[in-house]
């Protein structure tokens, strides 16, 4: 889904400071807007992309190396952080 239908969809739904769910985060689109927009966000996935894909762009994000979407439309230049947690198979 493009960044832009995204902004427009957690404007609308939630103001600064509130909490973005993905419970299927696919690309980490959604977090990665929502962090934009000064939103907390919680993204659930499973599989080897979470690793490869999700974590890297999200620190992307936040050092505002990310240029893609909404970068520039937002002024976004990087800031905060993120916690990333793998839940063991036992």
């Amino acid at each position: 889904m493009p960044e832009r239908l995204l902004e427009r969809v957690i404007r609308v739904a939630t103001d600064p400071g509130e909490l973005v769910l993905d419970a299927y985060a696919g690309s980490g689109t959604t977090g990665a807007v929502a962090h934009k927009l000064g939103r907390r966000w919680v993204m659930i996935e499973q599989g080897d992309h979470c690793e490869t894909l999700i974590r890297s762009r999200m620190a992307r994000v936040v050092t505002g190396t990310d240029p893609g979407g909404i970068t520039s439309s937002t002024g976004w230049t990087g800031g905060g952080a993120f916690r990333y947690w793998t839940l063991s198979g036992q």
